[in-house]
């Protein structure tokens, strides 16, 4: 009987799934114990210094996998708000829900002075024009004598591993390993050929492959899109000219 061709199509509610993948803390934990075969190394300093390397690229990189986006309040007549509690870098966007207008991003306080005004003018027709992420921080200016609502954009802190089958957040599943063990194993060799005669070589080496792991995250990542300049405002929130 002639073969008939057949077309394999998704299973639906399986589109989209990721398969399994096999770095998990235990794993990373155990071939890096494997790469310094030391006995003074412990599994739990590993993963403590797996969670640093991971908070640490999450910081250099925006990764798409950890864009979020959180609402804080702040009070009539403060200057500033706390950020959200998950809150890492790369604040891209605030927009005031209680005006409907994106605010004027900028990068210091005097940027921020001279897009929002004074930081003690308090009005009740006022609304906020600017703000800023200093630290944790929130500042926005003009100061306002009412309640208002923030919608900030920005990159969130990594979940920290702590189960054996926790897996890093936030990373591409194809450079987690390259850049988890790298570096963790370049920060133990640090410390482990300190005082030995000659060139760090052990941890030059795992330094070189950190560092290209890097630039592949990077380019992973691409650029960040600015948002500086106004853009078209679809949902009706403002006119073009309230943006500058």
């Amino acid at each position: 009987m002639p073969s008939q061709a057949s077309l394999t199509l998704p299973r639906p509610g399986a589109s989209g799934r990721r398969g399994p993948h096999l770095d998990t803390a235990a794993v990373l934990v155990m071939e890096i114990a494997r790469e310094v075969r030391d006995p003074s190394v412990t599994e739990d300093r590993i993963l403590r210094l797996l969670n640093r390397a991971l908070l640490d690229v999450a910081g250099r990189v925006r990764l798409p996998g950890l864009f979020t986006e959180n609402t804080v309040v702040l009070d009539p007549g403060a200057q500033a708000v706390d950020l959200p509690a998950d809150y890492h870098h790369g604040l891209t966007e605030v927009v005031c829900l209680t005006t409907r207008r994106r605010l004027s991003l900028a990068f210091g306080l005097e940027e921020l002075a001279r897009r929002g005004g004074s930081a003690v003018r308090t009005s009740g027709a006022s609304r906020p024009l600017a703000a800023a992420a200093m630290g944790a921080k929130l500042l926005v200016r003009p100061v306002c004598d009412t309640p208002t609502v923030l919608l900030a954009r920005y990159f969130r802190l990594p979940a920290p591993m702590e189960a054996d089958t926790d897996r890093p957040d936030g990373l591409p599943a194809h450079l987690a390993p390259e850049l988890l063990i790298t570096r963790v194993c370049r920060d133990l060799f640090e410390g482990l050929e300190e005082g030995a005669a000659g060139a760090k070589v052990q941890t030059g080496r795992f330094e070189v492959r950190f560092e290209t792991a890097m630039d592949r995250l990077r380019i992973f990542a691409g650029e960040a899109l600015a948002l500086d300049e106004p853009v078209p405002d679809v949902l009706g929130f403002c006119r073009l000219g309230d943006l500058t």
